[in-house]
């Protein structure tokens, strides 16, 4: 007997389970395709709905405009002039930070003489119950309001306290602060 009728109905077996396989695959990735085609703007839309929100939560302004010239340094990914009446009234800037449960993402208003507007974490990994108390505090944050120059956790002049228990997310929205504060200090006055 020959060894080549018994490999044939493998061989024939073997592909076409592989074109069924490759047909399944093929349909699945045109349609996550079109899936992702049609939700992209959608989510887009509603980044930048969340991303407005938070300009305005932390610098009220009529529009916002991203600052010419400016190349993200570091921890800040982008900085906008908040405009008013036709006038600058301030900067807001996107930082990430560290914090104990990984990146966060924030927002920081800085008015026209250079102190902080408002601050609001946009988004973050930190532990529920522990860290969260520091960055969805409006109360916590709110200690930032008003400072200028670098600002430290517990010690000097130009501090904010820690939360107890806490103080590595705390110090990770202190950095994001100080963070905007440096790259708008060279557009202010």
């Amino acid at each position: 007997m020959s060894g080549t009728k018994n490999l044939s109905p493998d061989t024939a077996y073997i592909l076409r389970l592989a074109l069924t396989l490759l047909a399944i695959t093929a349909v699945t990735a045109l349609l996550l395709g079109l899936v992702n085609y049609i939700t992209s703007p959608i989510i887009e839309a509603r980044n930048l709905e969340k991303q407005q929100e938070a300009m305005a939560a932390v610098l009220p302004a009529d529009s916002y405009e991203a600052v010419e010239g400016f190349v993200p340094t570091g921890q800040v990914t982008a900085l906008y002039e908040a405009v008013t009446g036709g006038q600058v009234s301030g900067y807001v800037a996107e930082v990430t930070s560290n914090g104990f449960g990984g990146a966060m993402s924030v927002t920081v208003g800085i008015n026209a003489a250079g102190a902080v507007s408002g601050v609001v974490v946009t988004g973050h990994e930190e532990t529920p119950n522990v860290g969260s108390r520091v960055v969805d505090s409006p109360e916590v944050l709110a200690q930032f309001i008003g400072l200028t120059g670098t600002i430290t956790v517990n010690t000097g002049e130009n501090k904010i306290d820690a939360v107890s228990g806490a103080t590595v997310s705390t110090n990770g929205v202190t950095d994001a602060v100080n963070a905007a504060l440096a790259a708008a200090a060279p557009y202010l006055g």
